[in-house]
């Protein structure tokens, strides 16, 4: 049930299709009422497809035969999701050996205007990159070969805005990074250079297990990527789109994740579709955070400080509490301090009107006693809240510096 699924609607049907393959199953198409097997002629065992893209109002399915060690493309009519296809021989293209694995498309602005790039990634990280209407067309050529470290799935190549993003055993790549700096440098960013050693260390311990994949929520303003740890437990690293920070989500313990009508959702172990982002609990119960800020120097490297204080200003439901501390040295401390939230209720900006208008949340801004001796500290709050909502806005930190060690 490990299925690559996309939308298709081509000619001659009244809505779109779901078009599902897995490498052991017959392809299957769902018309939103029934699920049939898909009708197809070409490839010599049509459940050897195992992934699949649309491209220039045609399907492509990839097929691998490891026994036969076997790897083509086979692509539709124009406008046809099944039918009788055409066979694109890739095996010997690769010079790295093994067998494609994912595909994309990405559009990319040559100067002359935006050209429709067909990519292809294959399970050592070898990216091909075609443009053309299609490989028996005069216009189908190779206009690019890169190598990236091996994706990690099958699912691994997804879409960011205008971006194409490849999620290899060394982290999230921007194949327009890896364009720009060509495929000998090896020093294009990523989008994970932020969490890299935590993403280097999940890479390392489950990167063969099933679950890899990204997904961009842009309701919640989110870039998921999905960690596999166990087969029934799943994190979320999780980026904002607008400020390029990271999280970690944990409780989300989905096996794949999807959006809809601009909503989340995740399909669980237990067979379950949940809708994530929605109501102020967790299928009822509290939820369960731990804020912890980078590490700040706060301007000097060398200086012991003791700090004293720190004033987080919270935007939310009054009179919720929750365990404050200062973690010092790159430390993870236990600390018992608790605070709560505690302000009136204010509009912010009222003279623009109600959109600007708080409601009933209010601005808690209060200094807080902490302790700790170090050069560096990171603000930490922590508890477990149902039914509320809070946002961290500023943070502010009192000390008195020492010496220098």
């Amino acid at each position: 049930n490990k299925w690559q699924a996309i939308n298709f609607k081509g000619t001659g049907t009244a809505t779109t299709r779901a078009i599902f393959v897995n490498g052991t199953d017959t392809p299957l198409e769902y018309d939103g009422t029934s699920l049939t097997a898909l009708t197809i002629s070409g490839p010599t065992d049509v459940n050897k497809l195992d992934n699949l893209i649309s491209y220039k109002q045609r399907v492509y399915y990839l097929e691998n035969d490891t026994a036969n060690s076997r790897s083509s493309l086979w692509y539709t009519a124009s406008n046809a999701a099944g039918g009788a296809m055409t066979e694109f021989a890739i095996q010997s293209l690769l010079k790295r050996g093994g067998q494609f694995y994912g595909l994309g498309t990405w559009g990319r602005e040559t100067g002359a205007g935006l050209e429709d790039i067909f990519v292809l990634v294959s399970n050592v990280g070898e990216v091909l990159l075609y443009t053309g209407l299609n490989p028996a067309d005069s216009t189908w050529k190779l206009v690019g070969r890169y190598f990236l470290p091996p994706p990690l799935s099958r699912r691994s190549v997804f879409s960011l805005d205008s971006e194409l993003i490849i999620l290899t055993q060394r982290g999230a790549i921007p194949l327009s990074r890896v364009v720009e700096s060509g495929d000998i440098s090896q020093s294009y960013a990523q989008l994970t250079d932020k969490i890299q050693d935590a993403f280097n260390e999940v890479a390392v311990t489950y990167g063969s297990t099933f679950g890899w994949e990204g997904v961009v929520y842009g309701r919640g303003h989110m870039l998921l990527l999905n960690i596999p740890i166990l087969s029934t437990e799943y994190h979320q690293y999780v980026m904002n789109t607008l400020t390029g920070a990271w999280c970690r989500f944990k409780g989300w313990d989905g096996i794949c994740f999807a959006t809809f009508n601009d909503k989340l959702y995740f399909g669980s172990a237990d067979g379950k579709v949940l809708e994530a982002d929605v109501n102020k609990n967790d299928v009822g119960s509290a939820i369960d955070f731990d804020v912890k800020q980078a590490f700040s120097y706060y301007g000097d490297r060398e200086t012991t400080k003791s700090f004293k204080r720190i004033k987080p200003v919270l935007v939310g439901t009054n009179n919720i509490s929750f365990n404050v501390g200062m973690d010092v040295d790159y430390s993870n401390k236990n600390f018992a301090t608790t605070a709560s939230t505690t302000g009136a209720t204010t509009a912010w900006g009222s003279a623009w009107g109600s959109p600007w208008d708080l409601g009933d949340s209010v601005i808690s801004k209060k200094w807080i006693g902490v302790s700790g001796l170090g050069r560096a500290g990171a603000i930490r709050l922590k508890g477990m809240h149902e039914d509320v909502s809070w946002s961290l806005s500023s943070t502010h930190v009192l000390f008195e510096p020492g010496g220098a060690i």
